[in-house]
């Protein structure tokens, strides 16, 4: 409300002037008596109303971390984590009171839990609740963001369990004798470098004669992207692998039927492949258990035990050159094994003559090589019988045994 320009009221405003001065004075000035209506009435309105606990702001939070948002899974692991762990602790606390002190306290409670768990709730789904209370304004800055460093203690993930070259032959052919119509699912993993949740994803119409495109990923049911930006491939499928799913491919057939299914016609999970399928054979062949994403530690080193270059790989496993050399490097070292080793001098000395040339492959990939390696050249060469016949086929005709050989 304005006021004229007059002695009375130049007179109240000095007096209430003299009477802010003295509510400063004694700390117990209170901006929205005094102005109701001013430029910082929000602010102080704010800092007058009740502190927002961390369970009220996750009611409204939980809301909006629903598909197509974010991934099924991942509201899974929110909800369990907060209801499960979260909720007694932090629940009630209002959200400005969280600090470094609490995550500690947190994470000293937890004894008997997993580190790689404990991880998942403080720096997953705590920490993605604060950072969205940071950016709706609620708090001013997240505990986490100061976090010292070596916080976590160093946990080294575990090294590849691949499956030797035998023992891949062994799997191959227990499934072709005993449960058939897993063997072609079994075969692709084995050999090609792929996860799970990618095959199971795999339709027709990602299938062009020996290539695969890797553009989905099923997981819980759920299809979304792949899991990286990377995974997000053309993969070059082996020559009997290719040959396999001929074999498999239905006569009628639209570009949205999966290639893998189980025996009720249905998408293959993988969980329950593993549970039914994958460890009773494994336990059949008296082979170490493994899980079965060892299929495709088994086909990475593998192939780098070839002598396949590295970048080749990586691009094929979707991951890069810096992960693969991290993860599988010690069977970069092995690259140059015994039963090459005799090749070698005649890769060196051999005449490139047009009827061994192999014609290259052309790749969706940008960076895939134009020509083939030199190792694969020495697959290629008449010299190189011994090692045709060691490259197992698994129960599939000769000729694509052949074809193997000849194109590398």
């Amino acid at each position: 409300m304005k006021l004229k320009d007059t002695p009375a009221n130049r007179k109240l405003l000095e007096a209430q002037a003299v009477l802010i001065d003295e509510e400063i004075k004694r700390g117990a000035f209170n901006y929205l008596k005094w102005f109701p209506h001013g430029n910082k009435a929000a602010f102080f309105d704010r800092q007058r109303a009740p502190a927002r606990t961390v369970q009220e702001f996750y009611d409204q939070w939980i809301q909006d971390k629903k598909p197509p948002f974010v991934r099924k899974s991942r509201e899974r692991d929110y909800r369990q984590h907060y209801e499960r762990y979260l909720k007694s602790w932090f629940g009630p606390r209002a959200l400005s009171s969280i600090g470094i002190a609490d995550l500690t306290a947190f994470r000293s409670s937890t004894e008997g839990l997993k580190v790689k768990t404990v991880k998942n709730v403080l720096g997953g789904t705590l920490r993605a609740l604060l950072r969205d209370a940071v950016n709706q304004d609620l708090i001013t800055e997240s505990p986490f963001d100061r976090l010292p460093a070596r916080w976590w203690p160093e946990t080294p993930p575990p090294g590849p369990n691949p499956f030797t070259w035998e023992e891949r032959e062994q799997i191959c052919k227990w499934f072709h004798d005993h449960d058939r119509h897993y063997w072609p699912f079994v075969t692709f993993h084995l050999w090609q470098s792929v996860r799970p949740s990618e095959s199971t994803a795999l339709t027709w119409g990602n299938i062009d004669r020996d290539l695969a495109s890797i553009v989905r990923s099923r997981v819980r049911g759920e299809e979304n992207a792949p899991k990286t930006s990377q995974a997000r491939r053309v993969i070059h499928l082996k020559p009997h692998v290719a040959e396999i799913l001929s074999l498999i491919m239905p006569l009628r057939v639209e570009s949205n039927t999966r290639v893998f299914l189980n025996k009720l016609g249905q998408a293959i999970n993988a969980n329950e492949f593993r549970k039914n399928q994958w460890h009773r054979a494994l336990r059949s062949l008296k082979i170490k258990p493994r899980d079965f994403y060892s299929t495709k530690d088994t086909a990475i080193s593998l192939d780098l035990s070839a002598g396949l270059p590295a970048k080749l790989v990586a691009q094929e496993a979707g991951i890069s050159v810096a992960t693969l050399e991290r993860h599988y490097g010690i069977y970069l070292e092995r690259q140059v094994q015994p039963l090459v080793q005799p090749f070698l001098p005649g890769i060196r000395k051999q005449n490139h003559s047009s009827s061994l040339a192999v014609r290259p492959r052309r790749d969706l990939n940008p960076s895939a090589p134009d020509s083939p390696p030199d190792l694969k050249t020495a697959v290629n060469s008449s010299e190189s019988s011994e090692i045709s016949n060691s490259f197992p086929i698994s129960p599939v005709s000769g000729k694509a045994k052949k074809r193997w050989v000849q194109r590398g």
